[in-house]
């Protein structure tokens, strides 16, 4: 899949030039610039989009990655965490976080779209289509914590409950956005 080739190399090549190792050049931001606003920075979105693409190439280094860029951050997260809502939503990403794993074909899948999951990384496809797929039975929906899966679940009801491990006391459509 050439399209997983682009988005590795593309995370290198943000991790290369602005990891925190790189602290010196930062990322393209005025030095003085910590503070988000409705835009976040660069660092609290490559850490997101690293912590995501762990998920779907069922690769830990690129969420560790996205943890170095937060705890190069942490003394200004704890001062100012209001100031830094990108970074706090990649910390809880990686705190709590989720992927709900659902290989095609699937009954679940449109239940599963239909749901607000802020902190689940959905992940749909073939199981050819992504390493995280792989061995998944078509059919089943996979809750993913950690990188360790749970046992699969083949209904609504057992899907809701299985979410209800990440949002508490479980999950309904009613928190769907029709």
């Amino acid at each position: 899949w050439p399209y997983l080739e682009q988005a590795r190399l593309l995370a290198e090549r943000a991790w290369e030039a602005f990891g925190p190792h790189r602290a010196s050049r930062g990322l393209p931001l005025p030095a003085a610039e910590v503070e988000e606003g409705a835009t976040p920075t660069g660092e609290s979105a490559l850490a997101e989009a690293l912590w995501r693409l762990g998920g779907l190439l069922a690769e830990e280094r690129y969420r560790e990655w996205a943890r170095e860029l937060l705890e190069a951050r942490a003394l200004w997260l704890a001062r100012h965490p209001h100031a830094l809502p990108g970074f706090l939503l990649s910390r809880r990403l990686l705190e709590e976080g989720s992927e709900l794993i659902l290989p095609l074909p699937s009954a679940l899948a449109g239940e599963a779209l239909r749901l607000y999951l802020p902190l689940t990384q959905v992940v749909l496809g073939p199981e050819e289509a992504l390493p995280s797929l792989k061995g998944k039975a078509a059919g089943k929906g996979y809750l993913c914590l950690r990188g360790a899966c749970r046992r699969p679940v083949e209904d609504v009801e057992g899907l809701l409950g299985e979410l209800g491990l990440v949002y508490g006391g479980g999950c309904s459509s009613d928190f769907s956005h029709d």
